[in-house]
Order: C-alpha cells, then sequence, then structure tokens
C-alpha cells in the first residue's frame, strides 16, 4: 500500500479509528490463551485449560452472528457496548470461579458465555469502512474499500500476534491471573471507545434505513439481493482458512515437542501473522483489473502451494520459514473473502453476513486444532500439517468450482459498491 493511499483512507475514517480498532482487536486475540495458562496453572491440567479455552471460542463462534445480525437491526454501537462490558465481566468471572473450588463444568459454562459476548471489532470494523467508503469517497471506491479490508487484515494480523506476546509477558512478570485481569480492562477501554467511536453513526440501524435509501448511498439503482448460495460457498472457504490456521499451529507445536524446544512453538506461530500482515498491505496495490473471483482462485491457489513445504521440514527453523512463506497467502485470501461477501448481501445485512464468515474461520480453526493433534497423537507433525495442505487444496477446488457463479454476481474489482 502507497503512503497516499493510506493518507486518503485517514483522511475518511479519521486519525483515531484504525490504532483504536487494533487496541479494540485485543481482547479477543488475549482471552484464550489468557484463560488456557489461567486454569492450567490452578488446575495443573493443560486438558482443562484448553476445554476452558475452546468453550471461549465456541461461545465466540455462536455468538458473532447473533451479534452481526442485531447490529444490522439496531445499529452497532449498543450491541458492541453491551458486548464490551459483558465480555470483561466475563473474564473477571473466570479468574474468580478458577480461583474457587467450582466444578470444571461450570468453569466451561462461565467460558462459553464469556466468549459469546466477545466483542467482533474486526468484522464490524468492516462493516464501518464500507460506510465510510460509500458515502466520503467520490472516485476509486473499489479500490479504497480493497485498501481499507489490507489494513484491517493487517491489524487482524498484528493483534494475534501481540495480543499472545502480551499475555505470555503479563504471565511471566505477576502470574497467568494478569492475563485475564487486563483483557477485561482492555475491553472496558479499548472496545468500548470503539463502540462509541462517531464512524458507528454511518451504520443505520436497518430498522432505520429504508432499502431504497441503502442502495442509494451505496451508489446502487436499488437494493442488492442476498445470495444465500455464494455466501455458503464463501463460508465454506472461510472454514478451509480456519483449517489451515488449526492444523498449522497443532503441527509446529508438535514439531517444537519432539525437537526439545517446545516454547519456540509460539514464536514460529507468530510469523504466520508477520508474512500475512506484509501481503495483506502489498495486496492492496493490485490492480483493478484483476478480478475478486480470480483472486480467490489466485490465492486459494497460493494457499495449497505454499502449505505444501510444511510436510518436508523437520526442524524449528525450517519451520519457521515455511510458517512465514504460508502467511503471504493467508490475509490477500481473507480480504478476497471479505470482499467477496461483502457483495453477496445488502448493505443493510453486512454485518451480519460478514460475523458468519468471522465464525466460519473460528469452526474450521477448531476442527484444524482437533484434526490435526489426533493425527499428531498417531503420527507426529508431519501428520499434523496434512490438515493445512488439504484444506490448501480444498480451498483451491471450491474456489475454482466457485469461479463462474462469482463472476455472475458481479462481484468484481473494476465495479463500483
Amino acid at each position: 500500500m502507497t503512503p497516499s493511499a493510506a493518507s486518503a483512507l485517514v483522511r475518511l475514517a479519521g486519525r483515531s479509528f484504525v490504532p483504536l480498532g487494533l487496541a479494540a482487536k485485543l481482547p479477543l486475540a488475549m482471552g484464550q490463551l489468557g484463560v488456557l495458562l489461567l486454569v492450567a496453572d490452578r488446575t495443573g491440567s493443560y486438558g482443562t485449560g484448553g476445554l476452558a479455552a475452546a468453550a471461549i471460542g465456541i461461545g465466540s463462534a455462536v455468538g458473532a452472528p447473533v451479534s452481526g445480525a442485531l447490529a444490522d437491526r439496531w445499529g452497532q454501537r449498543g450491541v458492541l457496548t453491551v458486548g464490551a462490558v459483558a465480555y470483561a465481566a466475563g473474564m473477571l468471572a473466570v479468574v474468580a470461579v478458577t480461583r474457587s473450588a467450582a466444578p470444571t463444568a461450570v468453569l466451561l459454562l462461565v467460558a462459553a458465555a464469556a466468549g459469546l459476548f466477545a466483542p467482533q471489532i474486526g468484522p464490524l470494523a468492516r462493516v464501518r469502512w464500507v460506510a465510510i467508503v460509500r458515502r466520503a469517497a467520490r472516485h476509486d471506491r473499489s479500490r479504497r474499500l480493497t485498501e481499507a479490508f489490507a489494513v484491517e487484515s493487517a491489524t487482524d494480523e498484528v493483534s494475534f500476534v501481540a495480543g499472545p506476546a502480551l499475555v505470555g509477558v503479563l504471565a511471566s512478570a505477576a502470574g497467568p491471573w494478569l492475563g485475564p485481569v487486563v483483557t477485561a480492562g482492555l475491553s472496558l477501554t479499548a472496545a468500548l471507545a470503539f463502540a462509541l467511536h462517531p464512524t458507528a453513526a454511518l451504520v443505520r440501524p436497518r430498522h432505520d434505513a429504508h432499502p431504497q435509501a441503502a442502495a442509494e448511498v451505496a451508489g446502487e439503482p436499488g437494493p442488492r439481493p442476498l445470495r444465500r448460495g455464494a455466501i455458503a460457498t464463501l463460508l465454506a472457504a472461510g472454514a478451509m482458512l480456519g483449517l489451515v490456521f488449526g492444523g498449522t499451529q497443532v503441527g509446529v507445536t508438535s514439531l517444537s515437542a519432539e525437537v526439545g524446544r517446545p516454547g519456540a512453538a509460539g514464536l514460529v506461530y507468530a510469523l504466520l501473522g508477520v508474512g500475512s500482515a506484509v501481503a495483506g498491505l502489498a495486496s492492496a496495490g493490485l490492480p483493478p483489473a484483476f478480478r475478486l473471483a480470480d483472486r480467490l482462485v489466485a490465492f486459494a491457489g497460493a494457499l495449497a502451494l505454499l502449505a505444501a513445504p510444511l510436510l518436508l521440514v523437520g526442524s524449528v527453523r525450517w519451520a519457521a520459514g515455511a510458517v512465514l512463506l504460508l502467511g503471504c497467502a493467508v490475509a490477500p485470501y481473507l480480504i478476497v473473502l471479505y470482499a467477496l461477501v461483502e457483495r453477496s448481501a445488502p448493505f443493510e445485512r453486512a454485518a451480519t453476513v460478514m460475523t458468519l464468515l468471522s465464525s466460519a474461520v473460528i469452526v474450521g480453526y477448531a476442527a484444524g486444532s482437533s484434526g490435526g493433534g489426533l493425527l499428531a497423537d498417531a503420527g507426529g507433525h508431519r501428520a499434523a500439517f496434512a490438515v493445512p495442505v488439504a484444506a490448501g487444496c480444498a480451498a483451491l477446488v471450491l474456489a475454482l468450482a466457485a469461479r463462474g457463479r462469482l463472476l455472475r454476481l458481479g462481484a468484481t474489482a473494476t465495479r463500483e459498491p
């Protein structure tokens, strides 16, 4: 992304929007690892800690589309405000339950409830960008929206690298209890501030917005139809990316343990986010004639191709290089998914479909982690790495099969949104 493009986005959204969004994403990025470390420390069982972390993830996957639908219906401010406060309360409740003698079932219910209310900053920030670009940009709206999605994907990756790292620093400095407490504090400050940011007013609640008026704001002749078939395909494509995440993380963890360097797993996996952030920003400069449906095929192919070297690695050093390389396909692929899913629904349903895509990635991640774990137990790290390779190949097949449908939607990079 060029400096002039970045300056244009700052002029559209304001200087505080992107950094505030990044800070607001940290609570979600910190929650699972913080709870895992806390529960494992208190119970002496990583299995119980993993279950508690998984409960948060499942709660988030269930709650995301609900919060998206509510945001479409009633506006983002109220939904995100309730979510930020409830998620903070949930994190503190997990700390309290963990320090008590409550049964594991109670702990899991509390963790799931916390995840259910997790503020979905990433998808809802993208909805705001759609409104910002369509209302303020007079020219090159498609390019501006692609650039905005690239920035959001980059901040996603930064948050999911910085969040776990911050949890680790806090746990080392004062104990594992501090991670969930700071997570709660950030939810009450950064996430709440994002909820109240002036850009929230640009996304009108559906009960206030007439479909024809929304279409006119978007620069379209009439309301855009809801393309359920295309959305289902894109959700499946998002689940494939989640499988890549989960299988890669388990494979890296298994390899690190096999070579006697278990502490290196987090650092190696973080390189996925580094490569992804850099490639995501670079992808904003792709020519408009490179259609979105074709980009999906290209980046799905990149996922399949760049995942393959994972099957050959046998050391932490080589794994680090392979994971960094794989990351270069992640953000470009995800940017295209969000752009396509946005074009597959009317603007007044944007939050719903974008949070559904977020949930699809989470579900895929859970499946990749569990499946990869079973394979790692049976055959080591190479067996686990078969998950991201297979998922990348499946993503490519899906993209090729869906190309015609996506082209018929008119979802191209040259079309003005």
